[in-house]
């Protein structure tokens, strides 16, 4: 690389009254009024930053039909809540803006802890609280009814009796919207095959948002378009796209338990990736790799690296096939670390002396979450929650992949994975209420994924960018290429935050 180029830039109207066939990866079933059964996560007690003011009931909410009402599954848990406390914030601030939105938010949480949720809805301006497990299915249906938009943030989707509960208690219920925080490949599989349910009856669901997956995939998308637009006439039998996602999380995040219970389940699967448009499955923390993010180590002063491990992740998969006809990907992969570094090594072993079958018990990744918790929160309040994605594309010489003909890497970092991952879904969940209160510029009815939903146009995306890297500590593009390849980038505008 002789020149290199930093470039900072920025429903259903009824509910089903016969048995309808559903369809998943690798599994169908038959759905009846009453077949399935809606599991919920334990609550974690969460401090309170906001000045107490109503606590309104959901009667008196379903009245009000000049106001969207979300409904935020998991309120109780640190993501749930903090998703709502910030979509609060973020609606209210846009419709006191130049955006003028008509209605006004009420949101309800549900969950299952009546005094942590009573606290919690206090300190929503317009917010509720339902304390309902939604096992219990004939109560979980009373919440949903009349619901603009269902958050589904409770965790971990991984190994799932029955897939997509939630999802489909949303469709029964003629709820509008739905997203949720996805982050394993089988179940995001699944709720990709209730496409055409969600379809035929008009709802509009995006799954797989938060910060990664979520915002993480906007970002491949933001950087494969970047190389997309400079023109460069590349042959594709002569070279390949290769693109890396690499994330690190300092402990937990702060995030509680279900991480705690997602990362012990991830490890006992395979990691999928994709090597010269060919499917690959590499053993769990594996494919050791030293990724540079950009930033400050703040024991040491030095550059921020970390030596990065595979897992399991659907957007690998997702990103994949979204750009598969365009013959822009070859190679994908998505690499994680945390802190401090004897978790990493305890990860890397996991996999090699613990067999794959008690890895991926739910039973048993629930109660080492909870026997480890109190030791996990120490270790928490010494090593802080620090969050960073870094996601690079590169276009390579197929003969010679060392030979890069353009590099694009977005970085972004912030101090706090409970903070950002409540910032990045509740602007995925205020640009589906204003889809729905300007009625039009729909993404359609169906189950999407971020980059079907928001990937194509620049302006969506970048809209939706914009209020999900709210209070990030950086946000950087840097750009990379042969100088036999010139192009024009300036195109790119200036979002640096450093």
């Amino acid at each position: 690389m002789d020149s290199a180029f930093l470039v900072s830039h920025s429903c259903l109207t009824s509910t089903f009254t016969q048995n309808t066939h559903v369809s998943f990866h690798n599994c169908s079933f038959t759905c009846t009024p009453q077949c399935y059964t809606l599991k919920r996560r334990s609550n974690l007690r969460l401090s309170a930053s906001s000045l107490p003011l109503n606590l309104n009931n959901h009667e008196n909410l379903t009245k009000n039909q000049d106001s969207f009402k979300v409904v935020v599954i998991g309120g109780t848990g640190r993501v749930g809540y903090s998703t709502a406390i910030h979509l609060e914030s973020l609606y209210n601030k846009k419709r006191n803006s130049t955006e003028r939105i008509n209605k006004q938010l009420e949101i309800i949480l549900v969950g299952r802890n009546q005094d942590i949720g009573q606290k919690h809805a206090m300190h929503l301006h317009n917010g509720s609280f339902q304390c309902v497990d939604y096992t219990n299915r004939n109560e979980f249906m009373k919440v949903l009814t009349g619901i603009d938009l269902v958050i589904h943030t409770a965790g971990p989707f991984q190994n799932r009796d029955v897939p997509c509960e939630v999802l489909l208690a949303s469709i029964e219920a003629g709820c509008k919207g739905y997203i949720d925080v996805c982050d394993d490949v089988k179940h995001m599989k699944a709720a990709k095959d209730c496409h055409e349910l969600a379809k035929n009856q008009g709802i509009e669901c995006v799954i797989c948002t938060g910060i990664y997956p979520g915002v993480s995939n906007l970002m491949a998308v933001d950087v494969i378009e970047s190389v997309k637009q400079m023109n460069l006439e590349l042959d594709t039998n002569f070279c390949q796209g290769q693109l890396e996602f690499s994330y690190f999380t300092a402990g937990t995040g702060g995030a509680g338990a279900t991480i705690l219970e997602s990362t012990m389940l991830l490890l006992g699967e395979p990691a999928l990736v994709y090597e010269s448009d060919k499917v690959e499955y590499k053993q769990a923390a594996s494919q050791l790799k030293t990724v540079e993010f950009n930033g400050v180590d703040e024991q040491s002063g030095e550059p921020f690296e970390q030596d990065v491990y595979v897992l399991n992740l659907p957007e690998v998969y997702s990103l994949y096939e979204y750009y598969k006809k365009e013959n822009v990907l070859s190679n994908v992969i998505a690499r994680f670390a945390t802190a401090p570094e004897y978790w990493n090594w305890l990860i890397r072993l996991t996999p090699k002396i613990i067999p794959r079958k008690i890895l991926q018990n739910q039973k048993i990744a629930k109660q080492m979450s909870k026997v480890s918790l109190p030791f996990v929160r120490y270790i928490d309040s010494l090593c802080g929650s620090r969050t960073c994605i870094r996601v690079d594309y590169k276009v390579v010489q197929k003969s010679n992949p060392d030979n890069v003909i353009v590099h694009v890497t977005r970085i972004y970092q912030h101090q706090d994975l409970q903070s950002c991952v409540g910032i990045a879904t509740a602007a995925f969940a205020y640009e589906m209420l204003k889809i729905e209160d300007s009625g039009s510029d729909s993404i359609g009815a169906g189950v999407w994924l971020p980059e079907e939903a928001f990937g194509r146009k620049s302006n969506r995306r970048n809209a939706l960018l914009e209020n999900a890297i709210i209070d990030a500590d950086q946000w950087k593009l840097i750009v990379s290429k042969d100088p036999q390849h010139n192009s024009d980038v300036t195109h790119i505008a200036d979002q640096s935050r450093d």
